[in-house]
């Protein structure tokens, strides 16, 4: 009996992961990033540790691209004053490609190359076939953003549609109407940020007073998000890890495991909560997927929860249930809180 109990769930395990894998696409995943004004590697990488936090994922996978900076420390007003002409001036004015450009268009490619390229199947010469499906989530900060944009010009249609970007207090806004291959994109602004102002779209975006209600062309969402500042200093605010940015941050580390991570969590609970998560996220699924939807739903998710509460105490599920209801509110508490900025 215990023989086949263990065969059962191990299964049930196989069909759960492949009913989730399948619905967070079944693709390989990068996280990108790349920093404002006045980041030193050293900065970067610190950094770059907070993100694997809020992200779930380990540091090494947090892959970034260096802004490098002309101060050679943080009192370094000379070198800060470097640093504002050439995103100034240079990029953003005269929109030239500077070799930090160059750097992000080859690191894009670089994982663009990584998760399109599939190690498992190969053609009878010996080249490795494309896989279109695969994710790189990019993550720029002020002028980051501006270089983003920049280099996103560089990248072709095919390039784009393997990309979500995320921009904080970006210097330069990622739209729809210049980028419409992107696989998503979104633009967080605290009202108090100075470089609010200075991007055209996303200033007439929060004086229309529909910010967080314009739609993209592909119907992933709105566009920008406006933020009510936490501290009021524009300078603390506009920091990526400052208490503004911060929250909006943490909220795509949440949509960023839920959507790719781990399927295989620590309890079974939370496996089987996550796996409805994602079954009512993408309820409406294209034709090809509706079988994989209805047998995971209707087959794989009953047999597990009934299995559950045969070898499961009710007071367990219940402490799962409650924790996962409090998660969930948490995160429609932020949506609604942003919906009415």
């Amino acid at each position: 009996n215990i023989k086949r109990m263990l065969t059962f769930l191990f299964i049930l395990l196989i069909i759960s992961y492949a009913t989730a894998k399948f619905y967070a696409g079944d693709c390989p995943i990068r996280l990108s990033f790349i920093n404002g004004i006045g980041y030193t590697k050293r900065h970067v990488d610190s950094l770059c540790v907070d993100l694997g936090s809020l992200f779930g994922i380990n540091v090494e996978r947090v892959r970034y691209c260096h802004n490098p900076t002309a101060m050679s420390s943080d009192a370094d007003l000379i070198g800060y004053g470097k640093d504002l002409t050439q995103a100034g001036i240079t990029q953003k004015l005269l929109k030239r490609d500077t070799p930090e450009v160059e750097a992000l268009v080859l690191h894009l490619r670089e994982l663009i190359d990584e998760v399109s390229t599939s190690p498992s199947l190969k053609i009878s010469d010996g080249i490795r076939t494309r896989n279109e499906s695969g994710r790189i989530v990019h993550i720029a900060h002020s002028q980051g953003a501006l270089i983003t944009c920049l280099a996103l010009r560089q990248l072709s249609a095919r390039e784009h549609s393997m990309l979500e970007v995320i921009t904080f207090g970006g210097a330069a806004a990622v739209t729809a109407s210049e980028f419409p291959h992107l696989r998503r994109r979104i633009n967080y602004y605290s009202t108090n940020d100075p470089l609010l102002y200075i991007v055209p779209s996303a200033y007439g975006a929060l004086r229309s007073g529909f910010a967080s209600l314009l739609s993209s062309a592909d119907g992933n969402g709105g566009e920008f998000i406006f933020l009510n500042p936490r501290s009021g200093d524009p300078l603390e605010d506009h920091q990526i890890l400052g208490p503004t940015y911060s929250v909006a941050m943490a909220w795509e580390g949440q949509n960023f495991q839920i959507t790719y991570g781990p399927t295989l969590s620590k309890s079974i609970v939370s496996t089987a909560m996550l796996d409805a998560v994602l079954a009512l996220r993408y309820v409406l699924v294209p034709v090809k997927k509706a079988v994989v939807y209805v047998f995971g739903r209707f087959v794989a998710l009953p047999v597990w929860s009934a299995f559950l509460l045969a070898h499961v105490t009710v007071t367990e599920i219940l402490q799962a249930l409650v924790a996962w209801m409090v998660h969930l509110c948490d995160v429609l508490l932020f949506r609604q809180m942003n919906g009415r900025q």
